[in-house]
């Protein structure tokens, strides 16, 4: 089921065999694309941790972000991640939010997204409503 030269730790494993589960459950063939649709913002960020730096990071995953041409540092990316997180947790469970800059907050996604893909946070920037929204406010 897994690829045993891929260094996750049981915890991940056993998060990806739960999502395995629960497409198969729905009648999914658990193909990779669904599994990685599946898995929760919180999996994604744990893989940048420092548990990670040698398996994952300096092995391949070092070449994944890069800003202004420069690649960026493992740290760096999970603390920004971890924030994104953290404050998606927040609005996920209804907590207040109306003390954050949401401008900034959206800038930081924006960006952080381009740090993957460039096209793909134009994309996202010029269909967000939050600038428009955030405004009215």
């Amino acid at each position: 089921m897994f690829d045993r030269k891929v260094p996750l730790d049981s915890k991940a494993r056993l998060k990806i065999a739960h999502v395995i589960e629960r497409l198969q459950s729905r009648g999914k063939s658990g193909a990779v694309g669904q599994i990685v649709a599946e898995l929760s913002l919180g999996f994604w960020v744990a893989l940048l941790t420092k548990r990670y730096d040698m398996p994952l990071w300096r092995i391949c995953t070092h070449t994944c972000f890069s800003a202004n041409g420069k690649r960026l540092g493992r740290f760096s990316v999970h603390e920004r991640c971890y924030g994104i997180s953290q404050f998606r947790n927040r609005v996920a469970h209804y907590e207040p939010i109306w003390d954050q800059d949401l401008l900034s907050r959206h800038q930081e996604i924006i960006e952080a997204i381009g740090w993957m893909c460039g096209e793909t946070a134009l994309w996202v920037s010029r269909r967000s409503r939050v600038p428009a929204i955030a405004s009215d406010q």
